[in-house]
């Protein structure tokens, strides 16, 4: 391998909820982890692989297990910070971190700020499309009825083709709403091929995206809350975006949100146009 070669750091986790009878991988059941230690441990692991390979780009951050989708979000931040202190990240470095489907269901999903050095041109909130993936019996239980929701992570994409969102109609930056036992927010917005004129397009039509909403409650300083994201007339199904008129729509309950102050995300999951999102108000 030559010098100029970007390297690929691995980091395990090898603990999980339950041990998946198909498993061979090094993972284990606890009914406690000490991450702190294990956070420690990782650090110190690190830094001996830096004294043995200096001055190398690193191309991929790889976190396996195990299940590391139950590390603190804090011991992924500081071993994203360790690794870049130690190498030269390359400015289209991919960090990728296995996550068990479930494993979001219930806990907190936090979105995790890239290393100083990483130089992002277009950073894009991406889906790991796994709802209906990996089902196997009583290994992976998905809600039988409602909205299911989606574990996500972070990963940076780079977009040429100009195709971009005009951004939401609907609803206004920080805008507010009132709550009731019926009350819902529509959420519209229009896609371009190209260009810049959002009265006339060219469009993006139904088929050329498939863009889906997450939203996120910011409960400072605590991490971000991921919200299930109700669909209204829907029985369940992922919160994606219907077609119309050339505006996407979807429309939202808001009953059962807690009072408070969200940033909703639009994922495109064919990856054709870059992430956008707005703030809103709950009260």
């Amino acid at each position: 391998m030559s010098a100029g070669t970007p390297l690929a750091v691995y980091i395990h986790w090898p603990f999980c909820r339950s041990k998946c009878p198909y498993c061979d991988f090094n993972s284990h059941v606890r009914e406690g982890v000490d991450a702190a230690r294990w956070t420690r441990g990782l650090l110190a692991d690190l830094d001996h692989h830096a004294e043995l390979v200096r001055e190398r780009a690193i191309g991929s951050v790889f976190f396996g297990g195990g299940t590391p989708s139950l590390m603190p979000p804090e011991t992924v931040a500081v071993l994203l910070d360790r690794v870049a202190a130690h190498w030269t990240m390359t400015p289209d470095v991919e960090v990728t971190l296995e996550a068990n489907p479930n494993s979001g269901f219930s806990i907190t999903n936090v979105l995790i700020d890239k290393p100083a050095s990483v130089i992002e041109n277009t950073p894009n909130l991406r889906l790991l499309r796994n709802l209906d993936e990996d089902i196997t019996d009583l290994v992976i239980d998905y809600p039988s009825g409602g909205t299911r929701k989606c574990v996500f992570t972070v990963h940076q994409q780079k977009f040429t083709s100009g195709a971009h969102s005009c951004g939401f109609s609907s609803p206004a930056q920080n805008q507010s709403f009132t709550k009731n036992s019926t009350s819902t927010i529509t959420f519209k917005f229009q896609a371009l091929q190209s260009g810049t004129d959002c009265q006339h397009g060219p469009f993006l039509t139904d088929g050329m995206i498939q863009p889906l909403l997450m939203i996120t409650q910011l409960v400072p300083p605590a991490a971000p809350n991921s919200i299930p994201v109700i669909v209204a007339g829907k029985s369940g199904g992922p919160p994606t975006f219907i077609f119309s008129g050339n505006t996407w729509q979807l429309q939202v309950k808001t009953s059962t949100m807690p009072a408070g102050t969200y940033v909703a995300t639009v994922i495109d999951l064919k990856n054709v146009i870059p992430s956008f999102g707005v703030t809103f108000s709950l009260k």
